[in-house]
């Protein structure tokens, strides 16, 4: 596909571009539909529907009041007859962008919440740019087109009240590009880190992303290896740094 060069701007400004936009599209994208449908924050529609309003907004809301109050993060009295609250947490409230509800006043809640959706929409284009640059080597308009695909693909747009699902999503090709990298290159950093991510923000996508990654991974070994010894040494690296990530989730999956 040919596509047109970027312009000729300052080389640093040139260089990050294609991954500003694969942010951006998604993003703006987002928000112009909730401008135009009048979405609060910017009208007074509230893009809460099915169990956003009756479940997620809610363990939104006393999760932002549990942290600025200091209450304890593994036990909670206010929701029912009282419940574990480190596994409502490992499901629906892991994501590190709750945290920053923190410094917005309680009126602002509503409004921030519903901006989460386009906000880890763009981390996701971001993140799939990412990989693109690495592992094609190419900095044009291709990568910000195809961030766009895959930030919003029907799954996202079909799913984004899901909020919670979203994180993991957008972490998926750092997964990818860390496994290659663990594969061709014996960088392990950014597969461990990026499967540890995936997995304990939120477990239940998680899981899709450990099925995902073994089906990858036989998929990369029938079209690139080129011995038994090779796809037993390639083998021994997924699993070793998979358990590896699987430990370090195991602080947040074992006592959930």
């Amino acid at each position: 596909m040919n596509l047109p060069k970027l312009p000729k701007l300052h080389k640093g400004l040139t260089d990050r571009l294609p991954l500003a936009l694969s942010f951006a599209l998604p993003f703006l994208g987002m928000l112009i539909l909730m401008i135009a449908s009048h979405y609060t924050p910017f009208g007074n529609h509230a893009m809460l529907y099915s169990d956003m309003w009756h479940q997620y907004f809610p363990f939104f809301v006393n999760f932002r009041k549990m942290l600025l109050s200091g209450e304890s993060l593994l036990f909670n009295w206010d929701l029912g007859l009282g419940l574990n609250y480190l596994g409502l947490m490992a499901y629906y409230l892991a994501s590190p962008l709750n945290l920053l509800c923190v410094l917005l006043p309680a009126n602002w809640s509503l409004g921030f919440f519903t901006l989460l959706p386009p906000l880890k929409m763009g981390f996701a284009g971001l993140f799939f740019g990412i990989f693109l640059k690495k592992v094609f080597h190419r900095n044009d308009y291709s990568i910000p087109l195809f961030s766009a695909f895959y930030a919003l693909c029907a799954w996202a747009m079909g799913y984004q009240w899901n909020l919670m699902w979203l994180d993991s999503f957008a972490i998926l090709p750092l997964v990818m590009l860390g496994m290659l990298q663990l594969l061709r290159e014996q960088k392990f950093i950014l597969y461990t880190l990026s499967l540890f991510l995936a997995v304990s923000i939120n477990y239940y996508i998680g899981f899709f992303i450990a099925l995902f990654v073994i089906l990858v991974f036989l998929c990369y070994e029938i079209a690139y290896c080129e011995s038994i010894k090779n796809f037993f040494r390639d083998t021994g690296r997924i699993v070793f740094f998979s358990a590896l990530a699987a430990m370090l989730c195991a602080i947040v999956l074992l006592p959930t």
